[in-house]
């Protein structure tokens, strides 16, 4: 989806979340790509800590 830039892409991502009879609130963050360059993972465990958002972690092979 990430090749029909943008909002296109923030665009389908919002409907298929309320054509699965999600909500979306005041508030909610939805990420639908990259926030910064792509760049090749090496080998290894990454982990993201977003806050009050959340953690995300996982393992590269």
């Amino acid at each position: 989806m990430a090749a029909l830039g943008q909002w296109p892409t923030l665009l389908k991502t919002v409907n298929q979340i309320l054509q699965q009879g999600y909500t979306i609130g005041t508030g909610q963050v939805i990420s639908n790509g990259a926030l910064g360059t792509i760049v090749k993972a090496m080998p290894g465990v990454y982990r993201a800590d977003f806050g009050p958002l959340g953690i995300i972690a996982f393992d590269a092979r």
